[in-house]
């Protein structure tokens, strides 16, 4: 069957916060888009931040120039043109453990100062902050610089600029399926849908179609027989959200071995420790946290920090697939040694496809802004530039056990912010599912009943489903429980020195 208009102009694939921040930029300037999701609403990587709005400090060591200018002005941008969304914050580079020297640190972050142009608080040597308390070495040094943080949660980030494109007229679907690409008259495209719940079928048609499909990206490529000169490579980020201790208010780094650095990210009750990083060859592969992963993070907490914590003292499991973008004959260096971050774009000569290759929350406004100058070289607005409106805001009248504060309502998030599955209520709607163990049901299922109630809020009118999303969830839940287990198990065959 087919719903919708007979041919909108632009068909996004990829609910991330790209295909977020580009659906909204074209919408803004008048043409009419649908966004396509498989999953939810920022349901990747883009779930799995640390709400860090950063300008890639970290690139310079790759003497990213280029970049850091690009982050930094998008990173500036955003902290002034959404004042509800990012707020400025200072973070600390704590110098111990594998940290660079003193003097080098200290001129990066001048650098990295004056490519922003100055415009935030210049970096300065601490002698004492708060969390010195907490570390193992309490005469470790650190120096102070500032960035932006989300104000709420990455994944509510990306719902809110997809909400705000609705509100210029853009149309959403999520839990959909493209099962199929092809021609269609006059050029366009024809797609082929299937809501992955219903099992509905539906077709689009699409003057262009832009692939934001983030590590997905060139699966769907090789769908739609596009070629492109870019391919990426992916890298998995695994972290762990952890207790938060009084004490800790600040967004810590540290240097690591490897030359990259780990964040201790303060958010709610919990904080979050993070990344890892891993290259890796497919998604299904990227995609799935290892015990190993976990033990490593755990051991790497524990050389910094004096209070150490072990994997029962995990709260959740959080993985994110950054897909880098890079030349498709290149040979890469398996350990991501002189990998760009920078994101690139493709416009087919042939066909109207454009493909986005990388890019990060941070950048996500340029981005979106690149996206739609390169494509008003092919296409014009099918309509006037919509006057902008903002979406109307739920209820936060839900309250959750062991949690202080108060959440939107799910009947709202239902019917107005495209929550569909308890797992996209409990982790993106609301942060339930990692900010208490188990996904929210609690380590001896105390809150069992409550994420219970939750499913029969979301299905009030078929218990099927309502049951069906529970089990399902569960199954989701009982699977990081496993990796727990797992890691558990190394961990103690580490401890008697037993090999893995």
């Amino acid at each position: 069957m087919r719903t919708g208009d007979d041919v909108v102009d632009v068909a996004i694939i990829g609910a991330g916060i790209n295909g977020a921040a580009v659906s909204h930029a074209l919408a803004a300037a008048g043409y009419t888009v649908t966004l396509i999701e498989r999953g939810d609403i920022g349901g990747g990587t883009s779930q799995a931040s640390t709400m860090l709005i950063w300008g890639g400090l970290l690139y310079l060591k790759d003497f990213e120039i280029r970049t850091v200018r690009a982050l930094c002005r998008d990173r500036d941008r955003l902290l002034v043109e959404a004042p509800d969304q990012a707020r400025p914050c200072e973070v600390r580079h704590v110098a111990t453990g594998h940290a660079r020297p003193a003097p080098l640190i200290a001129a990066a972050l001048h650098a990295y100062w004056a490519l922003a142009n100055g415009r935030r608080t210049r970096a300065r040597r601490l002698t004492s902050f708060g969390e010195q308390a907490l570390l193992r070495d309490r005469t470790a040094r650190a120096f102070a610089f500032e960035e932006g943080t989300l104000v709420e949660s990455d994944a509510r980030f990306v719902l809110d600029l997809v909400r705000r494109a609705e509100a210029l007229g853009a149309a959403v679907r999520t839990r959909t399926a493209v099962e199929g690409i092809g021609p269609h008259a006059a050029g366009s495209s024809r797609l082929a849908l299937r809501d992955t719940l219903t099992d509905a079928p539906s077709t689009l048609d699409a003057r262009v179609v832009v692939n934001a499909a983030g590590g997905w990206a060139d699966t769907v490529n090789a769908a739609a027989g596009i070629a492109t000169p870019w391919r990426h490579v992916l890298s998995r980020g695994v972290s762990l959200a952890l207790p938060r201790e009084a004490a800790h208010d600040t967004h810590l780094v540290f240097d690591t071995a490897d030359g990259n650095a780990l964040t201790l990210a303060p958010w709610g009750p919990v904080a979050v420790w993070a990344s890892t990083e891993s290259l890796h060859a497919t998604m299904d592969e990227a995609g799935r946290i290892d015990a190993s992963d976990v033990t490593g993070l755990l051991e790497t907490y524990n050389a910094h920090f004096a209070a150490g914590r072990g994997v029962d003292d995990v709260v959740s499991l959080r993985i994110g697939v950054r897909p880098v973008p890079v030349a498709r004959d290149r040979a890469v260096d398996t350990r991501g040694l002189g990998l760009s971050r920078h994101h690139r774009l493709h416009l087919d000569r042939e066909r109207p496809w454009l493909t986005v290759f990388g890019g990060k929350l941070s950048g996500s406004r340029g981005l979106a802004a690149e996206v739609r100058a390169l494509l008003a070289t092919r296409l014009t607005p099918s309509r006037a530039r919509p006057r902008p409106s903002t979406p109307p805001v739920g209820p936060r009248d839900a309250t959750f056990p062991g949690l202080p504060g108060a959440w939107v309502a799910p009947a709202w998030a239902a019917a107005h912010e495209h929550c569909r599955t308890l797992d996209d209520y409990l982790r993106r709607r609301t942060a339930i599912a990692q900010w208490l163990p188990r996904g929210g049901f609690g380590r001896r299922d105390e809150h069992y009943a409550a994420v219970e109630a939750i499913a029969r809020a979301l299905h009030p009118h078929d218990a099927g489903a309502a049951a069906r999303d529970l089990a399902d969830y569960r199954r989701r839940v009982d699977a990081d429980a496993q990796i727990l287990q797992a890691a558990r198990q190394l961990a103690s065959c580490a401890s008697l020195g037993v090999p893995a």
